[in-house]
C-alpha cells in the first residue's frame, strides 16, 4: 500500500513520512493533481487557519481531487488536525466552505472561566472510543491510548454515528471521526509515539 500525503502548504509532512516509514509503508508528497497517480490511500494534514488551507487546496487543484478520491473512488482518506476539520461543511474560524465529506461544523472551544481547561488545548490527553470499531480495536488494553493535541476548534458531527473517539477536557469533545472510508483525527498520530503508530496501522489495515 502506498500513501499519498496531500501538501496543503501548511503542514509538517516530514514527520508523517517518518511515521509511515516505521510502519514499512511507502509515501509520496502530492503537491498538485498532476502528481497524484499510483496511490492507494491519502492523508490530508494541516495546521493553521481554515480559510488558508481551503485556499491552498484550491490553488493547487487538489480540492476536487480530495472529494473525488473520498466520495467517488472510495479510497481511504485520513484527515489530521486541521485536515480533519476540513472534512466538515464549515468552520467558525473562517468564511469559506469545507469539503463537506463528513457532515458537521467546526466550532470554537469556549470553556467557562471557572474551568481548568484552557484554549488552545496543547498536550497529551487520553481518548475514549465512541464507535464499536474503536471499542473493539482497543478492547483488552490495560490503558486507553493517549494522543498529542494542538487545537482551538472542535468538530461537531451532524450524525452522532460519525464520532469515533472522544477526548474529555472541560467536557467531551470529538477527537476522531470515521465514516466508511474517511477517517479524521483531531490529534497528531505522527507525534503520539506508539499510540499514534497503532492508530495509523489501524487505518492502514482497514
Amino acid at each position: 500500500m502506498k500513501i499519498g500525503i496531500i501538501d496543503t502548504g501548511i503542514c509538517n509532512s516530514r514527520s508523517l513520512q517518518t511515521a509511515f516509514k516505521k510502519l514499512d509503508t511507502p509515501t509520496g508528497l502530492i503537491t498538485s493533481d498532476l502528481n497524484s497517480d499510483g496511490y492507494d490511500g491519502f492523508v490530508l494534514p494541516g495546521v493553521g487557519s481554515f480559510d488558508r488551507a481551503v485556499d491552498s487546496l484550491h490553488k493547487r487543484n487538489l480540492w476536487n481531487f480530495v472529494i473525488e478520491q473520498a466520495v467517488v473512488e472510495k479510497k481511504p482518506i485520513l484527515g489530521i488536525c486541521l485536515g480533519m476539520q476540513l472534512l466538515a461543511d464549515s468552520s467558525e474560524e473562517g468564511k469559506l466552505n469545507g469539503l463537506g465529506i463528513i457532515p458537521g461544523k467546526v466550532l470554537k472551544m469556549t470553556p467557562d472561566r471557572h474551568s481548568l481547561f484552557k484554549v488552545p488545548n496543547v498536550g497529551w490527553s487520553y481518548i475514549k472510543p465512541a464507535s464499536n470499531f474503536f471499542i473493539n480495536a482497543y478492547k483488552g488494553q490495560l490503558k486507553l491510548p493517549r494522543f498529542y493535541f494542538v487545537h482551538s476548534y472542535h468538530f461537531e458531527c451532524a450524525n452522532i454515528e460519525d464520532v469515533a473517539m472522544h477526548v474529555q477536557l472541560d467536557r467531551a469533545y470529538c477527537a476522531a471521526v470515521r465514516s466508511n472510508n474517511v477517517w479524521g483525527a483531531q490529534f497528531h498520530p505522527e507525534k503520539s509515539h506508539r499510540f499514534g503508530l497503532q492508530f495509523l496501522k489501524l487505518w492502514l489495515d482497514t
